[in-house]
């Protein structure tokens, strides 16, 4: 096996590119597993400087649709916060069904998905939304109101949407 020569002053840009191109074609678990991948095609980095790359590039640990954990590359919109942009990923990835009834919000996700978005919405912290309780699957939102609830819906509705 041929291994590549590694320029220590090698540039952050070629660096995220290489990390980018390793999250998006694997199921990377921890960031020891992105070291020893980066290690098997013959890049040598500090964990020091992965935990930054990882940092800078919008890298969080989140989890597949069966349960298990991975790391994933958020792609951000222009205009958008990083929260709503996690919020939406989120919803996007986990949401089943969204149901109201009456002042209370109920949403359907897949295993482990309700308590991730449960905790974008509470860094958020929508004015309509009084209390957020997350479980396996399921993630109860109760609002202050009726109309409070329909404004949320239609707030949530936007971020799957977009």
């Amino acid at each position: 096996m041929k291994i590549k020569q590694v320029n220590i002053n090698m540039r952050k840009i070629d660096r995220h590119k290489i990390i980018k191109k390793i999250i998006v074609e694997n199921e990377i678990e921890t960031q020891d597993e992105l070291l020893d991948c980066l290690k098997s095609k013959g890049f040598t980095f500090t964990q020091a400087t992965i935990s930054r790359d990882m940092k800078e590039l919008n890298i969080v640990k989140s989890y597949t649709k069966d349960g298990k954990k991975k790391l994933t590359l958020l792609a951000f919109e222009k205009g958008d916060s990083e929260l709503d942009q996690k919020l939406k990923k989120s919803m996007k990835d986990y949401t089943k069904s969204i149901e109201k009834v009456k002042f209370i919000v109920i949403i359907r996700t897949y295993p482990n998905g309700a308590d991730i978005i449960a905790n974008y919405m509470d860094e958020i912290k929508f004015s309509e939304v009084v209390a957020t309780v997350a479980g396996y699957d399921t993630l109860i939102v109760v609002t202050r109101s009726d109309e409070d609830s329909d404004t949320f819906c239609s707030k949530l509705n936007k971020y799957l949407n977009k």
